[in-house]
């Protein structure tokens, strides 16, 4: 099965699993490391040793693009085949992928959930919320 690895800056990983596991319970092969300033090394060796670990491939979810995490996840990822890492990370995609991924091959699977990232960003106000009221 395709691993989903979750990392980010600070707690993001955390916080972005135990919303996870809140919503659909805890799943397999979905694990968190997190960046707290530690040892860049350290921190690489742990993504590195998921990776290893996964015969199917691996998706890395970032929070955002150009940071540490996401340097660090791009860098491991060139050095595999069927390793992808997706940046500005929502918890639709991650579930997304959750359902989809034991379905779909993986390059397709990543275009699924960077659309459904795509859409589930939205704005709301008075006006917009009144608007689709009056058009159902």
């Amino acid at each position: 099965m395709v691993k989903l690895i979750i990392t980010g800056h600070g707690r993001f990983s955390d916080g972005m699993l135990d919303g996870i596991n809140f919503i659909m319970g805890m799943q397999k092969d979905v694990v968190k490391v997190e960046f707290n300033g530690t040892d860049l090394e350290i921190y690489s060796d742990k993504i590195e040793d998921i990776i290893k670990d996964s015969q199917e491939g691996a998706l890395i979810f970032t929070d955002i693009i150009g940071g540490t995490p996401f340097r660090i996840s791009t860098t491991l990822s060139m050095k595999y085949d069927n390793v992808y890492v997706i940046t500005g990370t929502n918890i639709t995609m991650v579930i997304e992928s959750i359902v989809k991924r034991k379905t779909m091959p993986l390059k397709e699977l990543v275009e699924q959930i960077t659309n459904a990232g795509k859409d589930a960003v939205q704005a709301f106000d008075k006006r917009s919320m009144e608007e689709k009221s009056r058009n159902k």
